[in-house]
């Protein structure tokens, strides 16, 4: 690589611009003083187990292993026998390669592999703690927020080993993923699926082997075409014909705008952390005020949701307000929607006389508070249950309260959901998801 390509790669990464897409072969373990991919290793402890393993079956290829368990209805059995493989390696320093990637400041990571070196490596540093969330094609998982750089987002395509039905390691369950993600029953989340389609979105791909057919298809489905920036891929082509890897260079190259280099991952990762570190901009990036969250438009159908809170408050407002456009709903804040020159009264009443939903963020501030304007959003939140059908069941006020203060006497008709915990905003985007569905019967 020239160094302009080093600097625009860097470049591209520091403004939330590139995805590293990390494949299954970045993971790798040392057995009988050799460094082998894990999936490799774990397929042959899984053909061990087998009851019976066909001659032509590569014992080194998980999705072949795999699929003989399926074949031979010993799902069950491969399922724990995975989770057992990975829980003993839990603890474990993670390879340097995940400690250089660390280093970086990657806010989205999109992964095919199941270990969990990667999200070790981001924790054990002082300045990030990451979100881990997955695809599961029996349901739809709306994420619970996006990547920044002090808060990395890894996202685990082929599913989670904490939730056995949405692993993806057989080939039939690789085609099945496949099916579901193209046909989007379900989709991948609203927020991550715009964020991959950007134009300006570009990728870096390590440990991927994309003479497999499955990767067309995949890149197909995630990467898009319409897109201004380049990629880059590390992939030396398992392939022993040079004309055939030579085209598969051409069509991801012309297709999809993916540059190739024939570099050793770690070695690569290496020189990256070091090339960043050289530019003198790793306190830049790693200070708090330089945490960028990804914009996101909310798509079309997307339920609207009118913020009520106190002034004071307005940071924990828009925080939910991320949260909310990160899970696929469409968040209304006076600081983001009122524009100069609006007549403030109309332009409110008319809001919450349409949005889907009204959350009021209940705060020691709030309770404090014997005159505000935002008593007179609640009024008008009030006064439109009132002409809502009882028989319904909808919800449409939702008190979230924020801190340990006292409730709203005015509100006390309607439960009040916690935003303290951790899994406050996801379980508040549940509730409205169900109620959606509700409405729609």
């Amino acid at each position: 690589m020239r160094d302009k390509d080093w600097s625009s790669l860097i470049h591209s990464i520091e403004r939330g611009k590139c995805i590293l897409m990390l494949g299954p072969r970045v993971a790798t373990e040392m057995q009988d003083g050799v460094d082998r991919p894990l999936f490799e290793i774990l397929a042959e402890e899984l053909a061990d187990h087998l009851e019976s393993v066909p001659v032509a079956t590569d014992r080194s290829n998980i999705l072949e292993v795999a699929e003989r368990y399926r074949v031979l209805r010993q799902v069950r059995d491969l399922d724990e026998l995975v989770w057992s493989f990975y829980s003993k390696r839990r603890g474990t320093p993670s390879p340097p390669v995940f400690d250089d990637l660390a280093a970086l400041p990657f806010q989205t990571v999109l992964s095919t592999s199941h270990d969990d070196f990667l999200s070790n490596s981001f924790n054990a540093r002082p300045d990030k703690q990451c979100e881990v969330d997955y695809y599961h094609s029996g349901t739809k998982r709306p994420l619970h927020k996006m990547g920044t750089i002090e808060a990395p987002l890894i996202y685990q395509l082929f599913g989670s080993i904490e939730e056995e039905e949405s692993l993806v390691l057989s080939e039939t369950a690789l085609l099945d993923f496949l099916v579901s993600v193209i046909s989007e029953k379900p989709p991948l989340p609203d927020a991550l699926r715009a964020l991959m389609q950007e134009r300006n979105q570009s990728f870096l791909f390590l440990g991927f082997d994309f003479d497999h057919w499955q990767m067309r298809i995949l890149l197909h489905v995630l990467h898009g075409n319409d897109r201004r920036s380049r990629s880059l891929a590390l992939d030396a082509f398992g392939s022993a014909d040079v004309s055939e890897g030579q085209s598969h260079s051409v069509f991801y190259g012309d297709g999809f705008g993916i540059n190739f280099e024939n570099t050793n991952a770690a070695e690569f990762a290496r020189e990256l952390r070091a090339r960043y570190a050289d530019s003198g901009r790793v306190s830049a990036a790693t200070s708090s005020s330089s945490v960028r969250t990804v914009e996101v438009e909310p798509p079309p159908d997307a339920p609207s949701v009118f913020i009520c809170h106190a002034s004071e408050d307005a940071a924990a407002a828009a925080t939910l307000a991320d949260q909310l456009r990160a899970g696929g709903l469409d968040p209304w804040l006076d600081k983001e929607q009122i524009g100069g020159g609006a007549r403030w009264d109309d332009l409110i009443e008319k809001t919450i006389g349409e949005v889907s939903y009204f959350v009021v963020l209940q705060s020691e501030s709030m309770v404090k508070q014997q005159e505000s304007y935002f008593f007179t959003e609640i009024d008008l939140a009030i006064k439109r249950t009132s002409r809502i059908r009882k028989d319904l069941q909808v919800v449409f006020i939702l008190p979230a309260a924020i801190d340990d203060c006292e409730r709203l006497p005015m509100l006390s008709e309607w439960q009040t959901h916690d935003l303290r915990s951790d899994k406050g905003a996801a379980n508040l985007i549940k509730e409205i998801r169900r109620d959606v569905e509700r409405r729609n019967r």
